[in-house]
């Protein structure tokens, strides 16, 4: 194929001999009426990775397009796609699938390009994928949430990442650089974040490839902690990076993200562990406040939401001392709480045991009651 190429597909792979074979079979099968590269990058695998990638660049020269690195270059934290495989990468868009996923929908390429086509205000798209657990016995299920928006903002994405980068296509004029910031951590989510800065995401609720969890992931291995804890520092860089006008947006996910960790924390713990939760907490507000963006608006509802997640496992762990306890800094903490009448019905479980039932109806009887008289007498 020696026609100037419209996408230029990005594959970082490293020891994924189990399964780049369905990653390459994946991009060659791509029916379009448009010509695209394949753009392969080997990080110095070890295991025979190497070998399968060139058995694909022998069948086909002029589209497969390897580089094999003798140092692997993810562990010396270079950023490879930004640094890499963009620099020389001569399509029009970008579509990226890592060397463990694979595509399974021949007109995918397709479906996108004609997307970003028809939708010039958007920077990128992407499209749902089945989740495969590889070492153990999970059944597969889908990324994206059921009620997943067509069209995404910048805002939706800073509260947390929704897109699998199997699914991932953007525009390459959308890509301006990376910030010195995003050196220290070279991730997805803060990528996707400068990209979304240039367009919307759109979003083609179609399930087109396949998304490996497995133990030789680079981050799906971790524990819903060490995620968490590697993702929060992000927002410190959000708000540096695009100022006070998304500010609110930022204290919204990072408020979520540390009442996730308290819970996680709390979750992992074998004994009591609320003291090492609410530490979390203290901690990553102390920074949040270092970073700029903290307020005692944000402070507050941030320990509100933690209370209510540390009181939701204190729940599941039938520790109703805690879970009363968390439930009622919660609510002390934020009253508008009390509107979701889930916590309500958990908080006076943990306060009433088992008469929590009888009570609640009774209350509930003699409300009625009440509102009848009310009417009667209006």
């Amino acid at each position: 194929m020696n026609d100037a190429p419209l996408v230029s597909i990005n594959c970082v792979t490293y020891n994924h001999v189990n399964f780049i074979r369905d990653a390459l079979a994946g991009f060659v099968m791509q029916q379009t009426t448009f010509p695209f590269e394949v753009l392969v990058h080997d990080d110095a695998s070890t295991d025979g990775t190497a070998e399968i990638i060139c058995e694909y660049e022998r069948q086909y020269p002029h589209q497969v397009l390897p580089i094999y690195q003798q140092e692997n270059q993810y562990s010396k934290r270079v950023p490879i796609t930004a640094s890499i495989q963009l620099p020389r990468a001569r399509g029009k868009y970008i579509a990226s699938c890592e060397g463990d996923d694979y595509w399974t929908d021949p007109y995918k390429l397709q479906k996108q390009v004609d997307f970003l086509e028809g939708h010039p205000e958007c920077s990128m798209c992407f499209h749902n994928v089945e989740v495969q657990y590889q070492d153990r016995q999970s059944a597969p299920e889908s990324f994206c949430s059921s009620d997943q928006k067509p069209i995404s903002t910048l805002e939706d994405l800073l509260i947390m990442n929704f897109i699998p980068t199997a699914s991932l296509m953007f525009r390459l004029e959308a890509f301006q650089g990376l910030p010195e910031w995003y050196f220290e951590r070279p991730m997805d989510w803060p990528f996707f974040i400068l990209i979304a800065q240039h367009g919307d995401i759109g979003y083609i609720d179609e399930v087109m490839a396949i998304y490996r969890m497995h133990a030789g992931g680079v981050w799906w291995w971790r524990d819903p902690l060490a995620k968490i804890k590697v993702t929060l520092p992000m927002y410190a860089h959000f708000y540096r990076h695009l100022g006070t006008a998304y500010a609110d947006i930022i204290r919204t996910g990072a408020s979520k993200a540390i009442a996730a960790g308290a819970a996680a924390t709390y979750a992992a713990a074998d004994t009591d562990g609320l003291a090492s939760s609410l530490d979390f907490v203290q901690t990553t507000l102390d920074a949040a406040t270092d970073a700029g963006y903290a307020t005692p608006a944000f402070r507050r509802v941030t320990k509100a939401m933690s209370y209510e997640a540390l009181g939701f496992v204190a729940y599941q762990k039938r520790n109703m001392r805690i879970a009363r306890h968390c439930y009622t800094r919660a609510l002390a903490l934020d009253p508008t709480i009390a509107r979701n009448k889930g916590v309500l019905s958990l908080w006076f479980e943990a306060c009433f045991g088992e008469k929590a039932s009888t009570i609640r109806r009774n209350l509930g009887a003699r409300l009625r009651v009440y509102l009848r008289r009310g009417r009667s007498l209006g």
